[in-house]
């Protein structure tokens, strides 16, 4: 079994882009049933507001001091190639927001449901970001994205009206930090290799076929452990 760590943010376009491309990799390598994938909370913006007030080209251009017509220039690059890759992707409309209970989301369903319901969680909340322009902050969103994921909504609104998986995501992003994390998507494959950003689906399949060879040499069977620019968002 390869374990395979993602730290990576719902509001990073290259997560959902390097997630995508990984994905197809162990497809075509036929490893579906040899990966276990551990989801790691990582906020881009960790004091981003609740409510989303700008837009994405105005939050890149307020955050790396770049013209407005060049950071829209930057979330068009970025729709082209998500779209290349098979995604239905309009980060020009999503709306920044802070991420904090969609990571708890997805602790939520780590802690008590399984793990395709995890998937079907990290994924739907990407889905609903990055192509259906909703606000993840939302209470009202984040109930609609777990219970079409199947998780009870009591569960959801328990957690929302609780401070439940805090600690999961802090010790997630301390995790990160002491790793020297400080863009994402960052990738652990079975402990012994680190991949910073959305490579390609090539350079994916090459990691994991090496990997692969050496889990067959030796299975150790561990289990989850341990910027914007071309393929990463940075703090």
């Amino acid at each position: 079994m390869i374990n395979i760590n993602i730290f990576s943010d719902f509001a990073c376009p290259w997560c959902y882009i390097g997630e995508k491309r990984l994905e197809k990799a162990i497809s075509r390598l036929g490893l579906a049933g040899d990966v276990n994938i551990c989801y790691r909370a990582f906020e881009l913006d960790p004091n981003a507001p609740k409510e989303a007030k700008l837009t994405s080209a105005e939050r890149i251009a307020a955050k790396y001091n770049l013209p407005l017509e060049k950071a829209q220039k930057k979330v068009a690059q970025i729709d082209n190639v998500a779209r290349e890759d098979g995604l239905d992707f309009n980060y020009s409309g999503a709306k920044p927001c802070n991420t904090f209970d969609a990571h708890r989301l997805v602790k939520l369903a780590e802690h008590s449901y399984d793990n395709a319901t995890v998937n079907k969680v990290v994924q739907a909340l990407f889905d609903a970001y990055f192509t259906r322009n909703l606000v993840i902050s939302d209470p009202k969103v984040l109930e609609e994205v777990g219970t079409s994921a199947g998780i009870d909504l009591s569960d959801i609104k328990d957690m929302l009206e609780s401070d439940q998986y805090n600690e999961d995501v802090i010790n997630d992003e301390n995790e990160a930090r002491n790793l020297g994390v400080t863009g994402v998507p960052f990738i652990i494959l079975d402990g012994k290799m680190a991949i910073p950003g959305a490579v390609s689906t090539e350079d994916f399949m090459d990691a994991l076929s090496h990997i692969n060879e050496s889990v067959k040499l030796n299975e150790k069977g561990d289990t989850c452990a341990a910027g914007c620019d071309e393929g990463g968002c940075r703090i």
